[in-house]
């Protein structure tokens, strides 16, 4: 091929189909990328022969062969290896774990086995380790203390054993640890509860054991997901749970804690609980007795609370409860068909009102912890507090009653897709509102809260930004507060919000980028 020049070459999604092409790879690329096509065969080997290569970004393929991965990092200036969602087999090779320069490895969704190799688990410079959805096995190493930069270790779907590392509590830079669905055992160290930085803890459908130990729960100040179901724990549900500031979801699920529920978990703004089939016992708290939480607790036989329909906790014995039954049999025996007919009009009835009732308000959810309820937003929502207005409705300034500052977008008009269909449109805002909601990143602006209600009027509720947005700084008297290493620094913050949106989300998120969508807060942190 000319262009012997070509050092960047991207051809992704698109419908490509066929091999990659061998005079393709001899160019001295330094980034291809060819994700989301339709791509197969074997990577031709020779493109690792290339001096400049640093990035390789060819997931959602139906790629084949790991000989590649052997070879390149030969230079040792290779970064990013971006092949997940392929048909890639056989090992890991140990080759990979003496490039230094790594910084990005996802291999997930391929057909890769065995152990992985003690270098990989150590590399200086990574910050993103995905070998999810693979036949994996072996030990996580305790190598890993040295891949002191890692945010995001995600090991989900594979068949690891023994137990987890101490060592993954050196990791003071991880945001989240998810190893779901494997073979682990064991306790949970102490020292991954003490990891300040951790968002997300899932793992759920091991063999981990023992009581949970929350000793350094003031270190865990931003954790909002943790998931450890179907595991082997026992003792007490952790009170010190009730401390977690920002917890979202819980799920202990299919254990074996016992005692009672903790009643400082009330505390909480959870949107999700499940302390299912367990051996808890005692009264259910006050706050989760009501029909939002009546799964939360099945397969607990020593709860009880009438108002989820369960036993009263202070009734008598059972010779009580067989006289109670037999009386209710003599009742029904002697109300016959007419007591029947008049229950069975009642619930349809019942249900039919109750439906009714749930169709008529409001459809809301949270995705941080709130100090603030719904319906006083919506109080707050007057003209005198639009800060900005467009044509898909307008932005308010919000001050709560708790003295907290935040901004509400209230989008106007049914929500309607092209063929004028609302339900299926609302059906892609909800999707959209799930997407956005799991979007963790500093430079992407979070979600607190959303809102739609039966009248097809939508509520986003986001964190308030002080300076307004980079369009409003660069004009009018604005403009003198941005010297060159603001702009800068904003520039690096918009390119990094991007980078994760474009690159570490699946699908890639792309979304209209302009200086009035770049919004900047007190710190000019953009």
């Amino acid at each position: 091929m000319e262009h012997e020049s070509l050092r960047f070459f991207d051809a992704s999604v698109n419908e490509l189909a066929g091999t990659i092409l061998t005079e393709l790879c001899e160019l001295l690329l330094a980034s291809l990328n060819l994700y989301n096509n339709k791509l197969e065969g074997v990577l031709p080997p020779i493109l690792a022969h290339s001096p400049n290569l640093y990035e390789l970004k060819l997931f959602s393929n139906k790629l084949i062969g790991t000989e590649i991965l052997a070879i390149i990092c030969q230079r040792g200036e290779f970064e990013e290896l971006i092949l997940m969602c392929n048909y890639f087999s056989g090992k890991i090779p140990a080759s990979l774990g003496d490039c230094r320069s790594l910084k990005r490895v996802r291999l997930k969704s391929n057909n890769l086995s065995g152990s992985v190799p003690d270098g990989v688990w150590g590399l200086p410079h990574l910050n993103l380790l995905e070998l999810s959805e693979n036949s994996l096995s072996g030990k996580i190493s305790k190598a890993i203390s040295g891949a002191y930069n890692l945010s995001n270790l995600l090991l989900s779907n594979n068949m690891f054993s023994g137990s987890i590392p101490e060592e993954i509590g050196m990791l003071d830079n991880l945001v989240e640890f998810a190893a779901s669905n494997n073979n682990l055992s064991g306790r949970i160290p102490e020292s991954v509860m003490k990891l300040s930085q951790l968002v997300n803890v899932d793992l759920s459908y091991n063999q981990l054991s023992g009581e949970l130990n929350f000793g350094g729960i003031g270190e865990l100040s931003k954790v909002t997901d943790l998931n450890l179901s179907h595991n082997r724990f026992d003792g007490s549900v952790p009170s010190e749970l009730g401390k977690f500031p920002v917890l979202n979801n819980l799920d202990l699920s299919w254990n074996k804690f016992s005692g009672e529920i903790p009643m400082m978990l009330q505390n909480l703004k959870l949107t999700g609980l499940n302390l299912s089939y367990n051996q808890l016992s005692g009264d259910i708290p006050p706050f989760f007795a009501n029909d939002k939480y009546k799964t939360s607790f099945i397969g607990n036989p020593g709860l009880c609370g009438h108002q989820l329909g369960l036993c009263d906790c202070h009734c008598h014995g059972k010779s009580k409860n067989r006289r109670y039954v037999w009386i209710l049999w003599s009742i029904f025996a002697l109300a016959g068909v007419v007591f029947i007919i008049g229950v069975a009009w009642f619930y349809f009835r019942y249900r039919k009102a109750k439906k009714l009732k749930v169709l008529s308000v409001s459809r809301w959810k949270s995705f941080h912890k709130l100090g603030f309820s719904k319906f006083e937003v919506s109080k707050l929502l007057s003209e005198d507090n639009v800060i900005g207005s467009g044509a898909s409705g307008k932005v308010y300034k919000v001050v709560l009653s708790n003295g907290e500052v935040v901004a509400v977008k209230r989008l106007c008009g049914a929500p309607m897709n092209v063929d004028g269909n609302v339900g299926a449109r609302k059906d892609e805002f909800d999707a959209e509102v799930e997407t956005q909601g799991r979007i963790r990143h500093k430079n992407i602006m979070r979600w607190l809260w959303c809102c739609c209600n039966s009248e097809d009027q939508r509520l986003l509720v986001y964190e308030y930004m002080p300076n307004g947005s980079l369009a409003d700084l660069l004009k009018g008297n604005n403009k003198s507060l941005l010297d060159l290493p603001t702009r800068y620094k904003i520039a690096v913050d918009a390119a990094e919000g991007l980078s994760y949106l474009h690159h570490d989300c699946v699908p890639p998120i792309v979304q209209d980028v302009k200086s009035n969508n770049i919004l900047v807060d007190a710190e000019f942190v953009a």
